[in-house]
């Protein structure tokens, strides 16, 4: 799966407002909360997932040093805890989905990213795309004619 990561916009100041106001209605619908909201950029979070659920959104951020490979899914990394549960007691993998929507001088910048809970704490981890394409789908049909994202 290949991550959204980075998208960028050109607008205007008028665009810039009718995408604030779309990620501000659009958002909770799609299981997003707004978390800040300032004149410069909205943060837009979801709700937390579990297990499987999570490996659907988020690619599980540790990697093997030696081996260059990621340590676990969130799945198997809760099976491990399950395993050892006086070493991760009450500790489940969960992560949430961040949409970060920036305005920087004449573009708008979408940033998405998962912030994961791990064996090493909360990690950032790359989004697989999934869970925000919706929310993104429809901040690009608050653009103008003739500006795609």
């Amino acid at each position: 799966m290949t991550p959204l990561g980075v998208r960028t916009w050109e607008f205007g100041d008028a665009t810039w407002e009718s995408t604030r106001e779309v990620a501000r209605e659009v958002g909770p619908t799609l299981g997003y909360q707004v978390v800040e909201d300032q004149p410069e950029g909205i943060l837009l979070r979801s709700s937390e997932f579990y297990g499987k659920e999570i490996d659907q959104y988020c690619i599980y951020p540790i990697i093997n040093a030696k081996t260059g490979d990621r340590m676990h899914t969130f799945t198997s990394w809760q099976i491990e805890m399950i395993r050892q549960s006086t070493v991760y007691h009450n500790r489940r993998a969960a992560g949430v989905v961040a949409v970060e929507i920036v305005k920087e001088d004449r573009a708008l910048r979408a940033k998405t990213y998962c912030r994961a809970f791990t064996e090493l704490n909360v990690q950032l981890a790359e989004s697989t795309g999934v869970h925000e394409r919706e929310l993104l789908k429809a901040l690009g049909a608050a653009l103008p004619p003739g500006v795609q994202p």
